[in-house]
């Protein structure tokens, strides 16, 4: 392996040696807001963002995971509430539906599927649950779907082409190895089979038409789902820390970030972000280099071109 370089910007790359495994990942780990929540006035500085580059392939990448970079909008159910959270990053207007029947869990998770659909599933109530919540985004309005196979929460949930998949988490009897998909033509679930380990509040995303898992508590390894043979195949190469962690499908990349690490900050700034953890709730937006993307109640600004983690707005 090549020693560490250090660019002009001061932040610290390694290269690692190439290969079809590694080409995809890009790992931004022991990142903390440039930014600070404006309740804390004092500055937090950035902490260096440690990454890993990749001698890039030649080939033409065509990641299938497009529905959440093509709407403005990103969607979030506060916990234990009846209320859904519209935020638009175009106009900055932040829109708040309530459905009184409806109560939307602890540790549930959901994402944006074909048809303009936000799927919520599973959750957390006092024990695990099998609940799913459909919000048609075009009519306003949402429905109880026919439930999951397993109870599940702190779980990961992709959608990709015409399935959402509902990934590990945990159950009553303890951590999930159990993955199982939602086809959206017949609305039916259906189990698909066991990753290699079990995942509590694993990160994962699609690339290329596959879905990558990573992390989750006590785990650095990374896993890819092939859906076209229903396999899953440990790679190689690991998380720098074991953990939770976000993922973020961009261009020929997988970024993953992770960790809490700040260089700079006073007290109560810190225990802000490192009571933030990265975990995947919801999708995330891509305009131009930049990912917006929420983490329990706040918005954050992830400026792929700057290395710059910002804190934009509390939606909640």
């Amino acid at each position: 392996m090549d020693s560490p370089s250090t660019d002009p910007s001061g932040l610290s790359n390694t290269i690692l040696p190439y290969s079809e495994e590694t080409k995809h990942i890009q790992l931004i780990n022991q990142a903390s807001p440039s930014k600070p929540n404006p309740l804390f006035p004092t500055s937090i500085e950035l902490a260096s963002l440690q990454t890993s580059d990749f001698t890039p392939s030649p080939i033409k990448i065509h990641n299938t995971h497009t529905i959440q970079s093509l709407s403005p909008c990103l969607y979030v159910f506060p916990y234990r509430s009846s209320k859904l959270i519209i935020y638009n990053i175009e106009n900055n207007i932040k829109q708040e539906l309530v459905f009184l029947d409806y109560t939307f869990l602890d540790h549930s998770a959901w994402s944006l599927a074909e048809g303009g659909k936000i799927i919520n599933t599973g959750g957390y109530d006092g024990k695990s649950t099998d609940q799913v919540f459909v919000f048609n985004i075009d009519l306003k309005n949402i429905e109880k779907a026919k439930r999951m196979n397993s109870k599940r929460y702190k779980h990961a949930q992709i959608a990709l082409g015409s399935f959402v998949y509902a990934i590990g988490g945990v159950s009553q009897k303890g951590r999930l190895k159990s993955v199982e998909r939602l086809c959206l033509d017949s609305f039916k679930w259906k189990k698909i089979g066991q990753m290699n380990c079990q995942r509590e509040n694993p990160g994962a995303c699609s690339h290329e038409g596959k879905i990558y898992i990573a992390g989750g508590i006590s785990l650095n390894t990374i896993e890819i789902f092939n859906p076209l043979n229903k396999k899953f195949t440990l790679m190689t190469i690991k998380l720098n820390m074991p953990g939770k962690c976000s993922m973020f499908s961009y261009d020929d990349c997988i970024i993953v970030l992770q960790g809490n690490q700040v260089s700079s900050c006073s007290w109560i700034e810190k225990m802000k972000v490192e009571h933030n953890e990265w975990i995947n709730k919801g999708d995330s937006i891509i305009r131009s280099g930049v990912i917006y993307f929420v983490q329990l109640s706040d918005l954050f600004r992830l400026d792929l071109v700057s290395n710059s983690l910002d804190f934009v707005d509390k939606l909640y």
